[in-house]
């Protein structure tokens, strides 16, 4: 529609072309931007690949997860909102750690620098938007300001989780310890554990934390992944055991970072075992938290249905659902929104729902395929066998 707008004003005279110019040029700068944060991304996965690390995958964006792909060995995961990305790669090797690791870290804003400098010292640039239309300036501007941007030290929140900006993360590396650089060092094991995890291959995902675990018996962060697992595979006590463990830790510092999923795994466990007072407490304390997690709002979405606060749970579940793409968002939120939708007496939203989930059951893991269940003796409609 802008775009239409921009386009019309240019067959209103000269000083309507102007404005039509300023206007499209900001849509290249935007367009630009979002190759300038993916070229970003890529500059970080460059980087640690030449610093002899293996790159794993990319993240770009923020919200519920659109579409993915693989290219050069690389997982790409495109999200709802595109502002922002995250790149992954892992070192075996501990020689010369803060080496690789400060490539890897500046490798984004190298690559966007270079770039910038590219464009500046071989193309003659024009920056006076109002008189035509620029790409390459607007792609150099990006460049400049995503690598400015990244340059800063400070903490920025994604998926309501504090990370360090590529600034911050250099300034903090000559002060890791030996331990801390050492425990990253696990992070292509934990890579292979997070997509044997998509793949569903739970198993495979289950060999590589409980050897962690053997190695670190001390180190409670990896009871958080073995619940997950553990739930995934059905053995719903064996979660709740690994979970509550870490509960008279939730308020020490060290485990901070852990507080948002591990209240959110608490409140879907305990969503699981149908004790709703207990699965609100624990939706709520991860999502005053953060309201921005996709995984926190599909939870307490479903809770709120389950307690009969059906509007309050439409409005979070409403936009995690792509009906292109059946991940566990889109069949997790489906299922309470076929009920909620049932209570509230809209049959034909209720079965656009049902039939999405009926035709991805196949995908449905134990806690789902163990929700949907309940949910449909609450719909009325014979299990399909």
């Amino acid at each position: 529609m802008a775009l239409g707008l921009l386009l019309g004003l240019r067959f209103l005279g000269d000083e309507a072309i102007h404005f039509s110019n300023i206007g499209l040029n900001l849509l290249l700068l935007l367009v630009s931007a979002k190759l300038a944060v993916f070229l970003h991304e890529w500059g970080h996965l460059l980087f640690a690949k030449l610093a002899g690390g293996t790159p794993r995958r990319m993240v770009l964006g923020r919200g519920s997860e659109i579409a993915r792909t693989e290219w050069l060995g690389v997982k790409i995961i495109l999200a709802r909102n595109f502002n922002l990305g995250l790149a992954y790669a892992g070192f075996d090797d501990s020689k010369r750690l803060h080496f690789k690791l400060a490539c890897y870290y500046a490798g984004g804003f190298i690559l966007n620098f270079s770039l910038a400098f590219a464009l500046y010292s071989s193309l003659d640039l024009e920056f006076t938007f109002a008189e035509g239309l620029y790409l390459e300036s607007s792609f150099f501007l990006a460049n400049v300001i995503t690598g400015v941007s990244a340059l800063f030290p400070y903490r920025l929140s994604y998926q309501g989780q504090k990370v360090n900006s590529d600034g911050l993360s250099l300034v903090r590396l000559p002060f890791r310890t030996k331990e801390e650089l050492m425990a990253l060092t696990a992070a292509n094991d934990f890579l292979d554990a997070l997509d044997y995890f998509e793949e569903k291959q739970y198993s495979k995902c289950l060999v590589i934390y409980e050897r962690y675990q053997a190695k670190n018996p001390k180190n409670k962060f990896i009871n958080l992944n073995l619940a997950l697992v553990h739930m995934k595979l059905g053995d719903v006590p064996k979660a709740i055991g690994l979970l509550e463990e870490l509960i008279p830790l939730a308020g020490d510092s060290a485990y901070a970072h852990l507080k948002l999923p591990f209240y959110n795994a608490l409140a879907w466990i305990y969503l699981l075992k149908d004790q709703i007072e207990l699965a609100d407490q624990y939706s709520k304390m991860a999502f005053d938290l953060s309201d921005e997690n996709e995984a926190v709002k599909n939870t307490r979405g479903s809770v709120l249905i389950e307690k009969g606060e059906l509007e309050e749970g439409l409005a979070l579940l409403k936009g995690s659902v792509n009906f292109k793409l059946a991940n566990d968002d889109s069949l997790a939120a489906s299922i309470y929104l076929a009920l909620a939708y049932h209570k509230l007496g809209e049959p034909k939203k209720t079965k656009q729902y049902n039939l999405f989930i009926e035709e991805n059951r196949e995908l449905l893991d134990w806690d789902l395929q163990f929700l949907y269940k309940r949910v449909k003796q609450q719909l009325a409609l014979a299990p399909r066998s």
